[in-house]
């Protein structure tokens, strides 16, 4: 979508769970509450800040203080002020497993920033004025608390690198709209040192967590991130757009920030990139008070250590240790990092990483799979719903599928007679949640239905994995078996001629759907409503997901407004009829 059209996109348009494209419709306009301040009218092109777009674990800290502590720029923590629409939203983001920790804030960065420039400096008070602030305008977006910021600031422009801006192309869109005379420096770190420093930094970090699927998952995750800065990079105007290599600014400092400051033009004397070389001088280059809750805002790391200090230059492109199937996404990989300045990717290392591996015996097959169910089992069963969780289910969602596709290669469908039923019940479950990878999935039920017809797999797993396809693909399900919440219940979701589902569950042996809804109402909690900002106010109202194709009404007890949520059929792939 180009990003000169995102100006359509800032409207009341969100997304909520199930990949469900709610837009409110209907709303009746009444006036906000006098309660809170109403969020100021902003002239987009007032401000012109650099946003420096980089994936996490790319130096960004260090490059982006060095950067900000030119006399004429102001280098900010990170402000993750434009991955939500509200500052609500991002606020409610915060995930329990940090609340228990003792954090007191989704962005530690915007408190910091707020404290030190609104409030007289970042004392425990300064922080917790600016919190309170923030509450009060938990309706504003980011770009209205962003203006606040640069305004102050004023006349020095602002330097920005919240690694959340670049996880989504909403956030960019929200980037482009909000400043269109902004400048983005493209901060690259080659892939095999990202990856590792990121899987180090989430074992010391959530040491309770296994960092499931790497290198595969790190790697990938590094491709999407620079995928998408280079998609967004190429809507802007040549003039507007950078791109350096953090490991160049770390071991030839003088000559890349000299370099920066004259793509920016601004002074290039050598007190200015002098300046530019003492980070440790930022006010956000070390931890907030102890005990505030509101302690970082950069990498932990950094803020330990400030002094900017030389790195090993770029490791050579070659599949890292450990890496296994996925030939598609080295050769992805070797694209990206040579358009970005890395290596030339020797045809010997990738024919390395395409070589197939040794025959799996079938006992040792078995037990792989039952070990991938178990874990996947137990991950879904202690699952409460917080963002960190989601991320590490679709990880291993990713390391199993990864795993899956390269089994299925080397010996086909894992069927009764191979691994038993219970290990060919493990690989149909790893298949029901390779939902990342919808045409590797529709593979799978052309093999089960194969194996179905020869007897090595269950007529009820083809019927589950059927539904999930469809689904995945926008149609109806045959077979009405997914428990969705709504109103508080727990209704099947849509399916394909209601009046005749049972009769098609018995057909594959699948329990009537009454009795399937009855266990589920006793195993499940009752649902709960989303909870979301009013469009009118910003008062958090409860608002029921409907069902695809569908709408529910909601009205906000706080304003009086009323409109409806209606949520558009997901567009998939086509579908070859079974």
């Amino acid at each position: 979508m180009p990003i000169a059209r995102a100006d359509q996109f800032c409207s009341l348009r969100y997304t909520r769970e199930r990949g469900l494209s709610l837009s409110i419709h209907g709303m009746s306009q009444q006036p906000a509450p006098r309660s809170k301040p109403i969020a100021p009218r902003r002239d987009p092109c007032q401000f012109a800040p650099l946003f420096v777009l980089a994936p996490a674990r790319s130096y960004t800290s260090v490059v982006v203080t060095m950067i900000g502590q030119h006399p004429d720029l102001a280098g900010l923590p990170e402000l993750k002020l434009f991955s939500y629409r509200t500052i609500g939203e991002l606020g409610a983001s915060l995930p329990t497993y940090w609340i228990e920790k003792g954090f007191a804030h989704r962005s530690p960065g915007l408190v910091r920033a707020l404290a030190q420039f609104e409030f007289g400096g970042q004392t425990v008070e300064g922080l917790t004025a600016a919190q309170s602030w923030l509450r009060q305008r938990e309706h504003w977006s980011g770009a209205n608390v962003l203006d606040v910021i640069l305004a102050r600031l004023a006349p020095r422009h602002a330097v920005e690198k919240s690694p959340e801006n670049v996880a989504t192309a909403a956030a960019l869109r929200r980037l482009a709209c909000a400043y269109p005379n902004a400048r983005y420096l493209h901060l690259t770190r080659n892939p095999l040192t990202t990856q590792a420093s990121t899987a180090k930094h989430l074992l010391a970090t959530i040491p309770e967590h296994p960092r499931l699927g790497e290198p595969m998952a790190g790697i990938a995750a590094w491709n999407d991130t620079h995928a998408r800065i280079l998609r967004f990079a190429a809507t802007l105007p040549a003039d507007r757009v950078m791109r350096v290599r953090a490991e160049d600014v770390l071991n030839d400092a003088p000559a890349q920030l000299r370099a920066i400051a004259a793509w920016l033009s601004l002074r290039t004397d050598d007190a200015a990139i002098d300046a530019m070389r003492h980070p440790e001088a930022s006010p956000f280059a070390s931890f907030g008070p102890a005990g505030s809750g509101i302690v970082g805002g950069h990498d932990h790391d950094f803020l330990r250590d400030p002094i900017p200090h030389q790195v090993a230059p770029p490791p050579p492109l070659q599949p890292p240790s450990g890496w296994h199937g996925e030939p598609r996404l080295w050769r992805r990989t070797v694209k990206i990092a040579q358009q970005l300045g890395y290596g030339d990717g020797s045809a010997r290392s990738r024919r390395r990483s395409l070589q197939k591996g040794p025959a799996i015996d079938p006992e040792a097959l078995r037990d792989e799979l039952l070990r991938r169910r178990d874990l996947d089992q137990a991950a879904r069963s202690a699952y409460t719903g917080a963002p960190v969780e989601m991320a590490r289910l679709m990880e291993m969602d990713s390391d199993n599928t990864a795993w899956l596709m390269a089994t299925v290669k080397h010996t086909g469908w894992p069927g009764h007679s191979m691994v038993g039923e219970d290990g060919a019940h493990a690989a149909w479950l790893l298949a029901q949640h390779a939902d990342m990878n919808p045409t590797f999935q529709r593979r799978c039920l052309e093999l089960l239905q194969d194996a179905v017809e020869r007897g090595e797999a269950s007529a009820a797993e083809l019927a589950h994995l059927t539904n999930r396809v469809l689904q995945a693909s926008g149609q109806a399900r045959l077979h009405g078996a997914r428990v969705i919440g709504r109103d508080g219940k727990l209704p099947s979701a849509w399916s394909q001629n209601p009046r005749n589902v049972d009769s098609r569950r018995a057909a594959v042996s699948l329990d009537p759907l009454a009795l399937k809804l009855g266990r589920a109402s006793v195993r499940r909690r009752l649902p709960k409503s989303a909870r979301s900002p009013c469009p009118s106010c910003g008062e958090l109202i409860d608002v029921w997901l409907p069902a695809p194709g569908q709408a529910t009404r909601f009205r906000c007890l706080a304003c009086g407004a009323t409109g409806a949520v209606r949520a558009r059929r997901r567009v998939g792939p086509p579908f070859a009829s079974i």
